[in-house]
């Protein structure tokens, strides 16, 4: 458990540290705050700190909004005092900062992970291409069982995701601090009448922040861009798919001693010969299928498990299948007798599967055959809107229902069990060097600019919101004097006469008679109004594309299956159903190639989303960072509390987080890496690999106008139903999460300053007397009731407050 310093004075300026929960550093704070009359340490000499003292504040605080908080009535006791130092403003006694904390502490880690993340990466080439080899770019990591190189594939994009997370989440850290300005860069802003952005990255910003600064933002950020295109496909698993040929026979086929191959017993009245083989190619497949019956190499399927093992639309544990019929003799099919054969039939399954790239993968059908007599009678038939034509699909479900009467054409044969040939699994899980390398390149410049960030950032930049108001409190800014009650977004060149109305706007106060000071009125904003309108409405344009093309894949996916049952499915399964057919249709690129331009172009498309998603991240988690921004100033509507600051001093508190609470940004975080999981595991990289009944390389027929491939290979995007499913329940959940919180209510009537710099900057115009107030416990409020003019002023302040008087004006 990590905790954090809270530091107490004593009545000679010295303090002590005490040490707390970070997820409870509020308490402390806010009980202390609350006191009108602190108590004393006295009582904790024996007990040392390991005491709360202020377990049982909760009953005795007094609740004045306006009470300060008596610090030198606190005793130490036996609390461990540390060093003090000088406050130059104030001439106080103060804590010095702590070596290595705030954002410098939040670099350091940022550097320690994006490391790890690297000699992960690099041990992970160097191993695999030592253990496995690599040719043309590609290395086998695994070759066998197609559910195990589709579960190990899984499993390593899970691990991949939580490194690109590890690594991009460093990344976008030191990018928030490079990309906060100094106070200097502020004021400099100031005087030309723009606002700069705490707390939020802000492409505004990088106008302001320097040039080094610039350099190193814009490399973290085009360093991300290969990560997001490549790293998801560095590992991919592929895909076998067996070509067969079915034998229908009888029981007589296995009584003799040795296989006749008589030609005259498979000849049809007429001389025609049983399927689309030559004589001798029949033959030999015949001999092949008798030897392993009688070598005891043929698997017993019965019915039901037969059309099971061979409902799949890519085969690649089984190649050919005897189906054995008990009846001998004759068979009778429509007038045409087969001659005392004991080989009744024959029918390769290519014969139903004749083109791989039909839309919606209608001529794709390996399955067909199960249903063939007769067809109706087990069949669905189905409208494609894709293809513009009615097909019909077996359904094997129907046909397993009735397996009894189970018979398969063009001569209606009655199954009585199958005789299969099992044959070694050969999906491949592989790695691509070219795209590993490039990963690794990508992750150096990334630990780069990091370390860089970290030895050249020797100005003080304003990272959190508390910075910004300890600077400004210290070192008032002339240039946002007399203008208290300003709000975020406000037109600071010409001052709005009147309040703005509309759902996406800050409540402002309406300008007084005077045309300077503004009226106090009773203003609660919503969440939603602390970041930008742009920023929502860009947000949800993206969020509403990006829903709208995984639906689009996910209906075209359902409407094209085609025979597929919903339930066979599962993340990254594919079926020629679920192969983007188009993109071979609409460009001019050959998929069948084997080089690795093919495989690069695929990989890019497949990988769009996760970039998109990204940049869909990026807006989502700058607008919670706004809402929590607004949340956290406006606290101090409510009660007195100390600044968060990067470098505490005083009772000002540390943070280990720049703008949003761990228990939020850990849950953001969790979504962010699991919506990028789910998007590698809807759009993905197919690549299958055909062989023919005999096991060899067979060149594939792509569709009826493409014709023959010219190799074994096919690569192309697929996509997964069930995993978009997924994936869009996932994004709608974080949408309406978003949304409802943007909806609630902020519980305080105090100007909605937000991340905006200008209006922090109005509010930090304290009394005279106020050196030193930033590092004591702040709340804000009028400092002075209405003058003669019936002018007022509102600041934050260490002395006592009071609520601003409704109609009164203030400046």
């Amino acid at each position: 458990m990590s905790f954090i310093p809270t530091r107490l004075f004593g009545p000679d300026n010295s303090y002590a540290t005490l040490r707390h929960d970070e997820h409870q550093e509020h308490d402390l704070g806010d009980a202390i705050d609350r006191l009108s009359i602190a108590p004393t340490f006295s009582g904790l000499e024996d007990a040392g700190i390991t005491k709360n003292p202020f377990k049982n504040l909760g009953k005795n605080v007094v609740p004045s909004f306006m009470s300060v908080p008596d610090y030198s009535s606190i005793e130490l006791g036996n609390i461990t005092q540390v060093t003090t130092s000088q406050d130059p403003l104030s001439s106080k006694s103060l804590p010095t900062s702590p070596a290595r904390k705030g954002w410098k502490k939040g670099i350091i880690w940022a550097a320690g992970l994006a490391l790890f993340v690297l000699v992960f990466n690099v041990l992970f080439l160097g191993i695999v291409i030592a253990k496995y080899g690599a040719k043309d770019g590609l290395g086998p990591l695994f070759t066998g069982d197609c559910d195990k190189a589709s579960s190990f594939n899984s499993g390593i994009h899970v691990v991949i995701n939580i490194m690109s997370t590890l690594l991009l989440g460093a990344s976008n850290y030191v990018m928030q601090v490079l990309g906060a300005p100094t106070r200097a860069q502020v004021d400099a802003a100031h005087r030309k009448q723009v606002s700069l952005f705490i707390g939020v990255p802000n492409l505004r910003n990088l106008k302001w922040v320097g040039s080094r600064r610039l350099i190193l933002w814009l490399l973290l950020c085009l360093s991300a861009l290969p990560l997001h295109l490549f790293y998801n496909s560095a590992v991919f698993s592929t895909l076998q798919a067996n070509q067969y040929e079915i034998l229908v026979v009888s029981n007589e086929f296995f009584n003799s001693g040795t296989f006749d191959c008589n030609l005259e017993n498979l000849k049809r009245p007429g001389g025609t010969g049983i399927g689309d083989l030559t004589d001798t190619a029949f033959c030999n497949l015949a001999q092949k299928l008798y030897d392993s019956f009688k070598a005891g190499e043929l698997e017993f399927l019965d019915n039901v498990d037969c059309m099971k093992a061979y409902s799949v639309d890519f085969q690649s544990s089984r190649r050919n299948l005897l189906a054995v019929s008990a009846n001998t003799g004759n068979i009778n099919a429509g007038g045409t007798d087969l001659q005392n054969g004991t080989i009744f039939d024959y029918m390769p399954s290519t014969s139903w599967q004749d083109t791989v790239l039909t839309i919606g993968g209608s001529g794709w059908m390996a399955n067909k055959w199960i249903c063939s007599s007769p067809l109706t009678n087990y069949s669905r038939t189905f409208f494609s809107k894709e293809a513009q034509t009615t097909v019909t699909v077996c359904d094997s479900s129907l046909a397993i229902a009735d397996e009894k009467n189970w018979k398969i054409a063009p001569n209606s044969v009655p199954i009585d069990y199958c005789l299969s040939e099992r044959v070694p699994e050969l999906c491949q899980l592989q790695f691509i060097v070219p795209i590993m390398i490039m990963v690794i390149v990508c992750n150096t410049v990334k630990f780069a600019c990091i370390l860089l960030a970290m030895l050249l950032l020797k100005d003080w930049p304003l990272v959190v919101i508390g910075d910004a108001i300890s600077s400004f409190l210290d070192d008032e800014d002339e240039m946002t004097l007399g203008q208290c009650l300003t709000v975020a977004h406000s037109n600071h060149k010409k001052p709005v006469p009147q309040r703005k109305s509309g759902l996406w706007s800050v409540q402002q106060y309406q300008l007084s008679d005077d045309g300077k000071s503004r009226v106090w009125s009773h203003n609660v904003n919503r969440w939603f109004t602390a970041p930008r309108a742009s920023n929502w409405i860009l947000c949800i344009i993206l969020c509403l594309i990006f829903l709208g093309i995984a639906s689009t894949l996910l209906h075209v996916g359902i409407t094209s299956m085609l025979g597929t049952t919903w339930s066979s499915l599962s993340f990254r399964s594919m079926s020629p159903s679920t192969i983007i057919t188009w993109f071979s249709t609409s460009t001019s690129l050959d998929i069948t190639s084997r080089k690795s331009s093919v495989l690069l172009i695929v990989i890019i498309i497949t990988n769009t989303p996760q970039l998109l998603f990204s940049c869909l991240y990026f807006l989502y988690n700058a607008l919670y960072t706004s809402m929590f921004s607004a949340y956290e100033i406006l606290q101090y509507g409510r009660r007195r509390k100390p600044l968060r600051v990067s470098y505490p001093s005083g009772l000002q508190r540390s943070t280990y987080w720049l703008q949003l609470p761990m228990r939020y940004s850990v849950p953001l975080i969790v979504c962010s890496g699991s919506m990028h999981w789910l998007i590698s595991q809807s759009l993905f990289l197919a690549r299958i690999s055909f062989f023919d009944s005999v096991g060899q390389p067979a060149n594939i027929v792509l569709s009826n106008f493409q014709g023959l491939a010219d190799t074994n290979i096919l690569t192309l995007p697929g996509y997964s139903p069930k995993a978009l499913v997924a994936a869009i329940v996932v994004g709608v959940v974080m949408i309406l999460i978003l949304i409802g919180t943007g909806l609630r209510k902020y519980d305080t009537a105090m100007p909605l300053m937000g991340n905006d710099c200008w209006a922090i900057s109005t509010a930090c115009h304290g009394p005279t007397d106020s050196d030193g107030a930033a590092k004591l416990g702040l709340s804000w409020g009028t400092i002075e009731r209405a003058t003669e003019n019936g002018v007022g002023h509102c600041c934050f302040s260490s002395s006592e407050v009071e609520r601003p008087s409704l109609g009164e004006s203030y400046a």
